[in-house]
């Protein structure tokens, strides 16, 4: 295996023969440092909640009152909160407030995705799967103008490779070829960082491709650049 992205590990579980002419499911053993997020829609995106600016790897939304907040990674989520909350800028910088009540959601790896600002008693701790609520908007902590309005800001630290948003929210895909030539391109589910027997596409074995072997070659790409590929041999017989 080829890999730019350290950590990774691509492991084909698929046959290593086929026929001419037939078919064979390309199925692989996945594991990633880091997963793709995919973006959330929770309402309206505004620069920042607590009138201190956007901070790198943050996106804040305000929100309907009560909205159910999903977790973009599995991982295992740990609970805090300052107890206090702030919603006029009187006396804000020495406030203290912080992010509120929120949740600390850490996935395989490190990669760590923050809400914050959540409302009390909604929140979830323990082992989490990509999708599941971490809780609800709420308007804790530092919130300028909070009162009787809710809003969630999500931080995504301890990444790898990605140095933008875009880049978090960027799908990681599998590309499939045989002899060079793409037979499949199947996107990665997000926020998961291990795939057991994910089947990334099914390629047909050339009727005149004769006896011998093909090059089966798997690639993990985020916009079509390689983080990591794998190369076996398919014995082809009549």
């Amino acid at each position: 295996m080829n890999a730019v992205l350290a950590g990774t590990r691509l492991e084909m579980r698929s046959p290593r023969e086929a026929r001419v002419g037939g078919e064979l499911d390309v199925v692989l053993d996945i594991e990633l440092p880091e997963p793709w997020l995919e973006k959330p829609r929770l309402g309206k995106e505004v620069p920042s909640v607590d009138g201190r600016g956007s901070r790198p790897l943050t996106i804040s939304f305000e929100c309907e009152k009560g909205t159910a907040v999903p977790a973009l990674v599995t991982g295992t989520a740990v609970t805090r909160d300052t107890r206090i909350d702030v919603h006029s800028g009187e006396g804000f910088p020495d406030a203290g407030a912080g992010r509120g009540h929120e949740v600390a959601l850490v996935a395989p790896g490190g990669l760590t995705v923050i809400y914050a600002h959540l409302a009390r008693g909604t929140s979830k701790a323990g082992f989490l799967h990509a999708g599941a609520t971490v809780g609800q908007s709420g308007n804790t902590g530092r919130c300028v103008d909070g009162c009787g309005r809710s809003f969630v800001a999500i931080a995504i630290e301890g990444t790898k490779t990605a140095r933008t948003l875009d880049d978090v929210f960027a799908p990681l895909e599998v590309e499939v070829l045989l002899d060079g030539k793409p037979q499949a391109r199947t996107k990665l589910p997000a926020g998961e960082t291990r795939l057991p027997s994910f089947k990334a596409g099914r390629v047909r074995v050339p009727r005149d491709a004769g006896k011998g072997a093909l090059a089966l070659e798997v690639r993990l790409e985020r916009r079509r650049s390689v983080l990591a590929s794998l190369r076996e041999d398919i014995k082809v017989h009549v």
